[in-house]
């Protein structure tokens, strides 16, 4: 390897490299998490964090992530610890903001990931191990902050041999051709000046390329930086940039190199030049990646939506499958818990009580095959979509059954209010299943939301329609059509809903052969083609408007009070009471009901209730 001497800065203006126009340079950050496992680094990982952060307004988090099933003992000891170190760090530079923030989380990485979108960071620092003979310890926390972080990540090594922050003369900045290359030249810039040190930028040319390429191509990566003037630039020779940087880097100095946040071919996210280099390097390494960026409006819309899309790691997407795969099976608990539930949802539709009927949903476990489901469509598991669907069967047939016996023993004589207001589907109903669908999906993939809650909301959409079904084969058969549709409308808007959000969160299809693929992609348009024609057929069989109805009869009569409209969407009348202190006249009732039905198309029946005068 060779090197050449300190270039001066160019004297000429170079063209813009034009994936460095697409990528915006780091400025100070204004919020800094850094998440704090191991209290001996604490101390060089906050260090940087206030190097980074913007002096005026800036604010550095110590983050320290409990999980559920730690020993509370522990995390109080290692949460005392970090506070120890944060109030030393302020006791040292009292104008940047420090706080400890303790969150508990169902892992590290959601943890990490939740704090920085929720406290809106505009950079996460995590540390690594050392380098060890199998290579430096990425382990299970850094990865997956990497790949589902919507801000820049910066990923610290210490040196060999302990060495830190506190023995570095200088920052050594590694730069290529690339927009990585220039965000990691400004963080450079940005860390020397807080932490007081010289910079340089090395450029590693290869085997074969001529001097004035090196050169403006290291030139073109720091031009138009804030502090390029002060930083000193060499070209060095090498058959690997990762090479190059091991030789001509010092142990001395700390290292600053750029990645993308894309897989390369060894599966690692870091990048084999960045990975490369935090394993054989002897001095510290940071390492820094920046999300593709836009400018102006885009940006600020591009920002909300990820502070909106808690997106999975992979390890919460495998658990999710997983899950999914162990909820599609019908087990005991599954077939006792649906029996259980449609005998009170039945018992609560005969007694017109909307108590006991929600008393149901306790109880019933129809979310997990339609959560699973919905899983399966967007991964493309074609076997745990099949077990989700004869799940999800098996349990409706259970609960229509159940409610057929039971009205078979009853003997109802006529359908209730709460029976006739499932009679037919309805917009409105489709909108109920979505929403159930959105909790569902939504509660499963983040498991620090109880499933009970969307499990209440996902069988009020689906279990007293079966049980309507069921109880109405013997009493009218136009209303077990119409509960029916209605069953089948929810069940369907529930799994597309929920496999819509799973696609929000960034689950992705991930097909093992074409049949597979083919089998998933035709599932959906065929999901979606139901939809829409319940949906129409909601339109279409839209019931009376009650409020307009209960509205023109006041009006019809001189402004009347109205008690109570009482119908359902299949009603084939209304019945409108209507409280004054003497019975309207016949004529003007008969001319005030003539016109409301005629209006709404639907008979209409005036009650009247005496108001009683003191």
């Amino acid at each position: 390897m060779s090197a050449s001497p300190d270039l001066p800065a160019p004297d000429r203006p170079l063209p813009e490299e034009p994936d460095q126009a697409l990528q915006p340079v780091p400025d100070h950050a204004h919020t800094v998490v850094v998440p704090i496992a191991n209290p001996d680094t604490a101390v060089e990982l906050l260090a940087l964090a206030r190097a980074l952060v913007r002096r005026d307004g800036g604010r550095v988090i110590a983050l320290v992530v409990v999980l559920g099933d730690a020993d509370a003992e522990a995390n109080l000891d290692r949460t005392e610890a970090v506070e120890a170190i944060v109030d030393t760090a302020r006791a040292r530079d009292g104008r940047t903001a420090l706080e400890v923030v303790t969150r508990p989380a169902s892992s590290i990485a959601r943890g990490i990931l939740d704090t920085a979108r929720e406290e809106r960071a505009d950079l996460v620092v995590l540390g690594v191990q050392a380098p060890t003979p199998g290579g430096v310890a990425i382990g299970g926390i850094t990865e997956p902050g990497i790949a589902a972080a919507a801000g820049d990540v910066l990923v610290y090594r210490r040196g060999l041999h302990g060495r830190g922050l506190e023995s570095i003369e200088g920052i050594t900045i590694g730069v290529d051709g690339s927009a990585d290359a220039r965000v990691a030249a400004r963080t450079g810039m940005i860390l020397a000046e807080g932490l007081t040190l010289p910079a340089a930028a090395i450029h590693v040319q290869p085997r074969g390329e001529d001097d004035d390429t090196a050169a403006r191509t290291l030139d073109s990566a720091l031009r138009g930086l804030d502090g390029e003037e002060r930083c000193r630039r060499r070209v060095v020779q090498a058959t690997t940039a990762a090479e190059g940087l091991c030789e001509a880097v010092p142990p001395s100095h700390l290292a600053v190199v750029g990645f993308h946040t894309t897989s390369d071919l060894t599966g690692s996210r870091l990048g084999r030049t960045t990975r490369r280099t935090l394993d054989a390097l002897r001095g510290p390494v940071l390492a820094i990646s920046r999300p593709q960026r836009l400018s102006g409006p885009e940006e600020a819309v591009r920002r909300v939506v990820r502070h909106l899309r808690p997106r999975l790691t992979e390890a919460e997407e495998q658990s999710l499958v997983w899950h999914a795969r162990l909820d599609a099976i019908a087990s005991t608990d599954f077939v006792v818990l649906s029996v259980v539930s449609a005998m009170l949802a039945t018992l609560g539709l005969l007694l017109d009580s909307a108590a006991v009927i929600i008393g149901a949903m306790l109880v019933a476990p129809l979310i997990s095959p339609l959560v699973a489901f919905g899983t399966a469509m967007v991964d493309g598991d074609v076997r745990t979509l099949r077990r989700a669907a004869a799940t999800s069967a098996l349990g409706s047939v259970l609960v229509a059954l159940t409610a057929a016996v039971i009205g078979v023993l009853a003997g109802p004589d006529a359908a209730t209010q709460e029976m006739l207001s499932r009679g037919s589907p309805s917009i409105l109903d489709a909108g109920v299943a979505a929403a159930s669908g959105v909790i569902g999906g939504y509660a499963s993939a983040r498991r620090g939301i109880p499933a009970a809650l969307a499990g209440v909301a996902i069988a009020a959409a689906l279990v007293p329609p079966i049980c309507v079904f069921g109880l109405a084969l013997t009493l009218d058969v136009q209303l077990a059509i119409g509960s029916g549709l209605l069953f089948v409308t929810n069940i369907t808007f529930i799994a597309v809903a929920a496999a819509g959000v799973l696609l929000w969160l960034g689950v992705r299809l991930e097909p093992t052969g074409r049949r597979r693929t083919r089998y998933v992609r035709l599932t959906a348009p065929v999901m979606g083609i139901v939809m829409l024609a319940l949906a129409t057929f909601g339109l279409a069989s839209r019931g009376p408007d009650l409020t307009g109805i209960g509205r023109d009869v006041s009006e019809a009569l001189g402004g009347v009070e109205v008690v109570a409209v009482e119908g359902s969407r299949r009603s084939e009348a209304v019945t409108v009471t209507i409280r004054t202190a003497e019975v309207p006249a016949e004529a003007a009732l008969t001319d005030a009901v003539a016109a409301v039905e005629a209006a709404h198309g639907v008979a209409v029946r005036v009650a009247h209730q005496p108001l009683l005068v003191d």
